[in-house]
Formats: structure tokens, sequence, C-alpha cells
């Protein structure tokens, strides 16, 4: 299904991102974009309760209401990513229903494609002990040749990208909002240099303002894209904890940095938290190397030898 069509779905009432995806899963492809009795007709066939609410205006409204977000996003340089488009990145389908059904990207498109995408996550408000250790961290995986995933907000994750990128890096921003609304309007030059060696992407199409909501959906999709996900600093209810849970449940490696006892505080807190309940992999200066080749394997974080703390 192209990516007018999903528009098209997507703008009818009562239908969301899980019913176009099970429409996706049934019927790859309309014939005619502009057949708007096709649209009913399907909704009809795969989701008979929803068609009862939908009219051939609705359906033109939504089409027109598709052309424009299009038009829109050839002034701005935005493509915009169908589940079948070959952009679309294959670890986003390990989401199952909760996979978006449409991106939208600027930048390097390539990156989609990675596989070998690391999550750098934490908290706003990073210490200056989350900044050094942040700092070491995304270097390593920088120079063993990963992708830095995250999303653009203050602290841990303008640490993960700015790191990366001054190492010669590659990063990929996931946005809570359209592209050409970055959010915190600090990094909004950050944004600008990423596009020169990464790329933005979002579920939302341009002129689409932050909501709260939209930081949970953004971790989602951090957390589909990346091979594991490592925690700077987090607290233990911090909206880090939304990637951490959504990459649990994809059974992607969690790893948090382990401070010294010396060293915990309010901030962190949440780091400590996850790796005495066998949730995280304790991180330190010095084994990064068996947290990538954990990547790899099926083995359970209780069959790890207990690590050291990260020694500054």
């Amino acid at each position: 299904m192209n990516e007018i069509q999903i528009l098209v779905f997507l703008g009818l009432p009562g239908i969301g991102r899980i019913t176009v995806k099970k429409i996706i899963d049934k019927k790859p492809l309309l014939n005619d974009n502009n057949n708007y009795e096709d649209y009913v007709q399907t909704i009809k066939d795969i989701v008979p309760n929803a068609a009862k609410k939908i009219s051939l205006n609705d359906v033109e409204k939504s089409f027109s209401y598709a052309n424009g977000i299009i038009e829109e996003c050839e002034k701005l340089k935005i493509i915009p990513i169908g589940y079948n488009n070959k952009f679309y990145p294959e670890q986003l389908k390990d989401l199952g229903k909760k996979s978006p059904v449409l991106i939208y990207a600027k930048g390097d498109l390539s990156l989609l494609k990675s596989k070998k995408n690391i999550a750098i996550i934490g908290t706003r408000n990073i210490s200056v002990e989350g900044l050094k250790a942040g700092s070491y961290i995304t270097k390593q995986f920088v120079n063993k040749g990963y992708t830095i995933v995250s999303g653009l907000a203050k602290g841990c994750d303008t640490v993960g990208h700015k790191v990366c990128l001054d190492n010669g890096g590659k990063t990929i921003a996931v946005l809570a909002s359209g592209l050409d609304i970055v959010y915190p309007k600090d990094n909004i030059a950050l944004a600008k240099r990423i596009l020169k060696n990464g790329c933005l992407i979002s579920e939302y199409p341009p002129n689409t303002e932050v909501m709260s909501n939209y930081f949970i959906e953004r971790d989602r999709i951090q957390s589909g894209l990346s091979k594991g996900i490592v925690v700077i600093e987090t607290n233990t209810k911090g909206g880090t904890m939304h990637t951490v849970k959504f990459g649990l449940e994809l059974g992607r490696k969690v790893a948090c940095i382990n401070y010294k006892e010396d060293l915990i505080l309010p901030s962190n807190a949440g780091n400590r938290m996850l790796i005495n309940d066998k949730t995280a992999f304790s991180l330190s200066s010095e084994n990064i190397d068996q947290y990538i080749e954990l990547l790899y394997k099926s083995n359970n974080l209780n069959d790890v030898i207990e690590q050291g703390v990260f020694d500054f």
C-alpha cells in the first residue's frame, strides 16, 4: 500500500494505526488511489464494524487531507515512508500491531536500513557524572561502527547525538512532533547538524506540535529501531522507563551505566534499580565488548556475571 493510500485510511473516522496495519496485512495495495469506493469496500471487507461510520464524503475529505500532507512534505523535503516502502526499517516491524504504518524522514535515508543501531537515552537533567560517562560510552559505540539512536531531548539524548557527530558517527533522531517543529527549540541547531550526517524521523506529519503522549509513542520507535538500549542516567520513574519497557517487550538487551555507591543520585537511581532487578546489563567502562557480544546471543541477563561500576 502506498503512502497516499495509508494517509487516506488514517484520515477516516474511527480508523487508527492498528486498523490500518490490519488492512495492510490483508490487502497490501489498492488498484487506484482515486477510487473512493475501493477504500470503503476494503474497510467493509476487513473491518466491517468500522465501515458503518464511513461515507464516500469522508473518503473524499481524507483524500484531500492526504494530498495536502504530501504537498507539504514535498515543500519541506520530507519523505513519507509507508510500511511496504523499501526504506521502511525492517526492525520496526518487530513492534507488530504497534508498528507505525507510516513514518516521515529527512536526511540520510540509508540509515533507516541499518540494523547496527544503539539507543542512547536517559534523563533531561543529566549530572556531571552522567555527562562524562555518557560521552565515553557513546564514543565507544561510534568507534565500533554503531549508529546512535535517540530522541533529540535535552540532557542524555543531546549527549548521544552530539558526541556521535563530534566523533564522525551517524545518528538517527526520533521526534515527537512533525519534522518541521523541533522540540526543544534549543536543539534546532543540533537537528540541522544531524541532517548533514544522519536522519530525522517522526510518526507525525508536518505542522504537528508536541503532545505529552507523543513522547511515549516516540519511545517505542526508538526501542524498535535499536539492537540494544543504553541508559546513561534515569530516575526510577522517568520517561526513559517507557523506552526500557518497550525494549524489553521486544527482547532488546538493555544496559545501564553502573555508578559507584557514592555517586548514586535521584537522577541515576533508576540505573541501579534496573541492574539490581536483573532487567539491565551492568555497564562499566571496561565491559562494553561483553555487552555487544550479548546483543547477538539469546543469553538471559541472569546468566551474565556481575560486572564492576563505571570508573571515572
